[in-house]
């Protein structure tokens, strides 16, 4: 079925304990990527000695590991990065704390259009839930008996109506762009030229980035209906810091009277010239 090549990436910081549950429901996907990218924004732990066991007799798909120093939290830098690496003409970009269900990519694959963003909602797993999240909910793609039919129909709602907001109010769907997990075409991310690498701290890049597909012509569009991901709890980054909130603000005033949409820093042209290192897992 699959004759596109799929390049998925995440990014991680010092959560292996969340990429291994990732790591695990990548392997049950219906249909696997051609490449499995982590970038790593300078994490502490070993997150190469657990690929290398992880992965040691994979042969399905490609995998690689993107470091980069600990400079602050560079979100934004470590998802270009990811992309400068792949060779896929489909990119899936999705957080390390997210378990995907069976049928998870291959949606997205269904779904991938030209210049279209394709993203899907998350049950968030509160702490006391994630920590019952065993091996055998990925296993037998049921999460039911961790999240109530609320949350559920939460999500099943939200679906909706963020298809009335891509028919009548575009502008206002792109504003509330989550980069949770999404797909897009490696030729419109170019053409975004990624993430703004000017964003160093928690929050924002999303929102950014969002706008500017809107403004670049890019529709967003909800692609799950009901195979949401998986979002386990954690505790919220020990990187934060106001700067990501205020740059946002500034941005998007000037860009609002300049109608310049354009970014400095970005895929194109790196922000910082720390060089990060690649390594080939298998």
């Amino acid at each position: 079925m699959k004759k596109e090549k799929i390049s998925l990436i995440t990014c991680t910081y010092n959560r292996l304990d969340k990429l291994e549950k990732l790591i695990k429901s990548l392997k049950r996907q219906s249909i696997l990527p051609d490449e499995f990218i982590v970038s790593d924004d300078g994490s502490r732990e070993d997150i190469e000695t657990y690929l290398k066991e992880s992965f040691k007799n994979e042969t399905r798909f490609k995998v690689k590991l993107v470091k980069q120093e600990d400079l602050g939290f560079r979100l934004s830098r470590a998802r270009n990065n990811g992309v400068r690496e792949a060779e896929g003409e489909l990119l899936v970009i999705i957080d390390s704390d997210i378990i995907m269900p069976k049928n998870f990519l291959e949606i997205f694959y269904k779904k991938r259009k030209k210049s279209r963003l394709n993203l899907s909602r998350a049950i968030r797993l509160t702490e006391e839930m994630t920590s019952k999240l065993t091996d055998d909910n990925i296993k037998n793609d049921n999460y039911t008996s961790l999240h109530s039919r609320k949350s559920y129909l939460y999500n099943v709602e939200r679906y909706w109506k963020n298809k009335v907001y891509a028919i009548f109010a575009p502008k206002k769907q792109a504003e509330k762009f989550r980069a949770m997990a999404f797909s897009l075409y490696r030729d419109d991310y170019i053409k975004l030229d990624g993430f703004d690498e000017n964003f160093i701290g928690w929050g924002a890049e999303d929102l950014d980035f969002g706008r500017r597909a809107y403004h670049k012509g890019i529709k967003i569009n909800n692609s799950h209906k009901n195979n949401f991901q998986i979002h386990q709890w954690h505790k919220e980054s020990d990187k934060n810091d106001d700067h990501s909130l205020k740059y946002f603000r500034e941005t998007w005033e000037k860009r609002e009277l300049t109608k310049n949409y354009d970014i400095e820093f970005g895929y194109s042209n790196q922000f910082q010239d720390d060089p990060y290192e690649v390594i080939e897992i298998c």
